[in-house]
C-alpha cells in the first residue's frame, strides 16, 4: 500500500515574529495568513528494514530522515514541492507537515502542527515560530493566536469579499535568499516592535471582516515598515527598489517569511499596472488561488 499526503504553503499578511518564543508566552502573539494552491506532496511505501529516499531537493533528505526517525518507520519516500526552498512561503513547514501526514493523519490537527514544529525546532535546530506549521495543517484564511506552549487557537476569517482580495493580491518571486534560520538569528525582536506588529495584525483582522480592503492594503505596508526594523538583513537595495516602484503604482506590500529575498506580496487596485512597472526587474509573477483545505492524505 502507498500513502500519499499533500499540504499547502502559505502567504502571511501580518504578525510574523509574534509567534516566536518567548513573546507568545509573555504577551500572546497572533498572525493572519492563508494557504494557497501551491503544494508539497509526499508518498510512502513501507519497506521493512530499508529506506529509499528519492526525488528530493537540497535539505529535504535531512528532513525526511528526521521524520522517519521520529516515526520509527522505514520505506520508500518521495517528496515534490511546487515552490523551491527558501521561498519565504513556509515551504519547509509544509514539507514537514506533508511527510507527517503519511503517518499521523488521524491525530488532532493541533498535535500534528506541534509535532511538525518540534521536528524542525528540536531535531533540525531550525529557528522560527509556529505559524507555518499551523497554517499548513489547518488550511484556509485564518487568524491564529499563540498564547504560549501548545495553547494555539485557529479562527477562520469569513470575509464577504474574499474573491476580490484574492484578485487584488500579487505574488512576486524576487530570487532565492539565504537560510531563514540564519536571518532569524539576527532579529532584534524588541517587545516594542512585536507589540506594534500585534497591534497592526488585530487592526488588519477588523478591516478584513469589515470588507475594507484598501485599509487592509495600507496596513500590509505599515507591517512591512515595522518588519524591516527586525534586522538589516530583512531587505536590500534590490528589494527596496521593487517596493518603491510598486508603491508609486498604487500597491502596498511586504516581503514574505524571514526576509532578504524569496517572495514579495502586494495588494494592488490595478494589478496589471503594477506588473508592467515591475517587469524591468526581471522578477517572476506567481499565479495562485486561496486554498481552503489543510493537510490531505489518501491511500493507493
Amino acid at each position: 500500500m502507498i500513502f500519499v499526503s499533500r499540504s499547502s504553503v502559505r502567504i502571511s499578511f501580518c504578525g510574523g515574529g509574534t509567534d516566536i518564543s518567548p513573546y507568545p508566552e509573555e504577551h500572546s502573539g497572533c498572525v493572519i495568513s492563508t494557504t494557497i494552491n501551491k503544494y508539497v506532496t509526499s508518498t510512502f511505501e513501507p519497506l521493512p528494514g530499508k529506506t529509499n529516499i528519492i526525488n528530493c531537493r537540497e535539505g529535504e533528505r535531512k528532513l525526511i530522515s528526521a521524520v522517519l526517525r521520529r516515526m520509527g518507520r522505514t520505506g520508500k519516500v518521495t517528496i515534490n514541492s511546487d515552490i523551491a526552498p527558501q521561498s519565504g512561503l513556509g515551504n519547509s513547514a509544509a514539507a514537514t507537515v506533508s511527510l507527517l501526514g503519511l503517518f499521523v493523519a488521524d491525530k488532532p490537527k493541533n498535535e500534528i502542527a506541534e509535532l511538525a514544529y518540534k521536528i524542525e525546532k528540536v531535531d533540525l535546530k531550525n529557528k522560527g515560530g509556529k505559524q507555518d506549521q499551523y497554517a499548513s495543517v489547518f488550511g484556509g484564511l485564518n487568524f491564529i493566536e499563540f498564547n504560549g506552549g501548545t495553547n494555539v487557537k485557529v479562527t477562520p476569517l469569513k470575509i464577504k469579499n474574499k474573491k476580490q482580495l484574492e484578485r487584488n493580491l500579487l505574488l512576486v518571486n524576487v530570487g532565492k535568499r539565504t537560510n531563514s534560520g540564519d536571518i532569524i538569528k539576527t532579529y532584534n525582536h524588541t517587545v516594542e516592535f512585536l507589540d506594534k506588529t500585534k497591534e497592526i495584525t488585530i487592526e488588519m483582522k477588523k478591516q478584513l471582516l469589515r470588507g475594507n480592503l484598501n485599509s487592509f492594503g495600507k496596513l500590509l505596508g505599515e507591517a512591512w515598515e515595522y518588519k524591516k526594523l527586525f534586522t538589516p538583513q530583512m531587505t536590500n537595495n534590490y528589494i527596496e527598489s521593487i517596493y518603491e516602484t510598486a508603491l508609486k503604482n498604487g500597491a502596498f506590500g511586504k516581503v514574505q517569511g524571514a526576509g532578504g529575498g524569496g517572495h514579495m506580496l502586494f495588494y494592488c487596485n490595478d494589478k496589471q499596472k503594477v506588473k508592467r512597472a515591475l517587469q524591468k526587474y526581471n522578477v517572476n509573477f506567481v499565479d495562485f488561488n486561496f486554498e481552503k483545505s489543510g493537510l490531505q492524505v489518501k491511500k493507493l
